[in-house]
């Protein structure tokens, strides 16, 4: 529903020049016959695509979402060598009170981790243009996904947003199948990160 890019502070307040935060708002609805399993949990079913030169190596999230387990994968899609970035765990940042600033945004995803037939999560209010600072409350379905960059850019292509089913018994990334992918280009515009 609503997207931006956020920038990535350390504990001393210095920008990291090699680290971007992209954070969405989802709302997602389950057309399918069978229950979906949304969980954000360590391996995470909703995934970031992006393309990227080491993108495993080169990911540098907070502590907290390291210790989470979870690391991006490499996937295929179409034919396309991409990677699927995890969601940062809920909180995971601070406030640096010297610089009055916070380390990045936070997830704060409380949805529950199966979806029914015909149930949508997510979403929060309505938002609109952005045009008046948003005073409601905290969203429930934020998430944000940390990834690596080059000179201070945005990833060099974002496909979007995917579910993937992936089966307890996997042994890796190639036995996860894709359900659903929002692409970036069917995003809308950027909002600013205050809004929501």
């Amino acid at each position: 529903m609503y997207w931006c890019f956020g920038d990535v502070i350390n504990d001393l307040g210095e920008y990291v020049d090699t680290q971007r935060q992209v954070k969405v708002r989802l709302g997602m609805e389950n057309t399918s016959s069978d229950d979906v399993n949304v969980s954000t949990a360590s391996p995470s079913r909703i995934r970031l695509i992006i393309a990227g030169d080491d993108v495993a190596r080169r990911w540098a999230p907070r502590a907290g979402t390291l210790s989470a387990g979870d690391r991006p994968v490499p996937v295929v899609i179409e034919g396309q060598h991409l990677w699927a970035v995890p969601p940062n765990v809920n909180y995971d940042e601070r406030g640096v009170a010297s610089v009055g600033m916070y380390t990045g945004f936070s997830s704060k995803w409380d949805q529950p981790d199966v979806l029914t037939p015909g149930a949508t999560i997510g979403g929060g209010t309505e938002i609109g243009d952005g045009g008046s600072t948003y005073n409601g409350p905290d969203a429930a379905a934020d998430l944000v996904f940390q990834v690596p960059v080059d000179s201070y850019e945005a990833p060099v292509h974002i496909l979007g947003v995917a579910v993937f089913n992936i089966p307890a018994d996997a042994t890796g990334s190639h036995d996860w199948s894709l359900l659903a992918v929002c692409q970036f280009n069917n995003w809308g515009s950027q909002l600013a990160s205050v809004y929501f």
